[in-house]
């Protein structure tokens, strides 16, 4: 799920297949070509950051991989905001 808030957005992943996130591949479209989002990622068990990156959109999609969980979890919460 994600849920654009003007330049930010909020997003959910969950799993009801699988007990670990880790590694999903996200495809977000429908945003302008070549502009550089921040992306934070947060443990949502531990209200966490666990990881601050940079991703670029190319083609009208900004394509994120939820990284590696510390404890295996079914979800996490994410943020993106322009740059």
């Amino acid at each position: 799920y994600v849920m654009s808030a003007g330049s930010n957005a909020f997003g959910w992943v969950r799993s009801y297949q699988k007990d670990d996130v880790s590694g999903t591949k996200l495809n977000i479209q429908g945003l302008n070509d070549n502009t550089s989002f921040k992306v934070e990622w947060y443990d949502d068990w531990l209200g966490k950051t666990i990881k601050t990156e940079t991703a670029r959109s190319q083609s009208g999609s900004l394509v994120l991989e939820v990284p590696k969980l510390k404890d295996v979890h079914p979800d996490i919460a994410f943020k993106i905001s322009s740059k």
